[in-house]
């Protein structure tokens, strides 16, 4: 009676077992299918970065009973734990499919603008929420528009917009075509805009308070669970009033409606991206595309980042200047460009330090290259041997050498 025991609980372990490497398998193949973080095994246990957030946490005990397939012994394969665990990281797939836990298709995407450039021919969206990648219920074509699909945002609907926009049916007859085909559409929050349609935005019914829009003849400002209406009015009187380019416009009214209380739930995430016909890699036609991740003020951040990429844009502007101006306007070009790179000491400015140093070298500015070659120095010491060997070359000029090196 002992050994069939022993023999009996030696299989139903093996049968657990089996039966948890086959959850842990549901789970990597559905996430490939989620378009969600790169799974690791880790992610069903990681805790999240803010557990008490609303941000779509869920609860193994609060789901329904297993309902499926039982293993040998009668008994339903063992649940994953997801007590504090972010839905984010646990496929969707997995989460309905086999786990049945109830929970809706995308949740907690925060404030939005999408926006069109109609002179410029510039699409494009900035967003911001308390979840991971936020982005990724935006969506802005070239010469077409840009969609937000938040809330318990349906991501179908962005791919459909743009088909939709191409077989020629205007903004009111898509918003009606989605209400067709989703039983859940009171739960979304759309803001759509494109370049022959005008704006138009939707707030379900069911969207989590304080939830709300406003539309523009070229974009509509979306939001839920945010502080208050003061966040999309701060986003669309900023929009509205700001120059510049389309991107810098979006940027403000992001800042703006981050500034006036934002998400209430907190902060984690931002994108910012424009599209232009043309523009970026082949095939992409992406002008800018800025995406923060897991940050205490992903906003803010996304201004350093875009504060860095003005000044590298400005300088490399002086330099393709410097290429084709005649001698006479050389100097006060480098001149321009130095007083950008002024005080900038960090590892990013270093090539275009030694640009500097070059261009005014070849200009005969032999004492305005040394200076600039010492801030090269300044910046990463260790490249004084790179120097040294480049002059024991005949590649670095003899008069930079001596006055660098001596």
């Amino acid at each position: 009676r002992e050994r069939k025991s022993l023999r009996g609980s030696r299989r139903i372990r093996e049968t657990l077992r089996a039966s948890e490497r086959d959850a842990i398998e549901l789970l990597a193949s559905s996430f490939d299918q989620e378009r969600r973080l790169p799974y690791s095994r880790s992610a069903v246990c990681v805790k999240a970065r803010k557990p008490t957030s609303s941000c779509a946490l869920m609860s193994s005990s609060s789901a329904p009973e297993f309902s499926g397939r039982k293993d040998a012994i009668g008994r339903p394969p063992p649940r994953v734990s997801t007590r504090g665990v972010q839905a984010d990281l646990v496929p969707a797939a997995a989460r309905k499919r086999r786990w049945g836990i109830a929970l809706q298709k995308r949740r907690g995407m925060t404030f939005s603008i999408v926006a069109v450039d109609r002179e410029a021919r510039e699409t494009g969206f900035a967003i911001a929420s308390c979840c991971w990648d936020a982005g990724q219920v935006c969506l802005a074509r070239a010469d077409a528009g840009a969609i937000a699909s938040q809330a318990q945002g349906n991501l179908s609907f962005l791919s459909s917009y743009f088909d939709k926009l191409g077989s020629g049916m205007d903004l009111p007859s898509i918003l009606e075509a989605f209400h067709a085909s989703d039983d859940s559409i009171e739960s979304r929050q759309l803001g759509m805009v494109s370049f022959d349609h005008g704006a138009l935005a939707f707030t379900g019914e069911q969207c989590s308070r304080w939830a709300g829009h406003r539309t523009g003849e070229d974009f509509a400002c979306q939001g839920n669970i945010l502080t208050g209406p003061n966040v999309i009015d701060a986003m669309v009187e900023t929009f509205q009033s700001a120059e510049g380019t389309l991107f810098e416009r979006l940027f403000v009214a992001l800042e703006a409606g981050n500034a006036a209380g934002g998400d209430q739930r907190g902060k984690q995430s931002a994108r910012l991206a424009v599209k232009k016909k043309g523009w970026g890699d082949p095939g992409t036609d992406s002008m800018i595309d800025i995406r923060i991740e897991d940050h205490d003020d992903p906003v803010q951040e996304m201004g350093r980042i875009l504060g860095v990429r003005r000044t590298l844009a400005g300088i490399l502007g002086l330099f393709g200047k410097f290429s084709g101006a005649s001698d006479s306007e050389k100097p006060a070009i480098l001149q321009q460009a130095e007083q950008i790179l002024q005080g900038k000491m960090e590892g990013r400015y270093l090539d275009w330090w030694e640009m500097l140093a070059e261009n005014y070298y070849e200009i005969g500015e032999v004492s305005r290259a040394v200076n600039a070659y010492k801030q090269y120095l300044t910046i990463n010491p260790a490249l004084r041997s790179v120097l040294e060997e480049q002059a024991r070359k005949g590649l670095l000029p003899e008069e930079i050498a001596t006055a660098l090196l001596k």
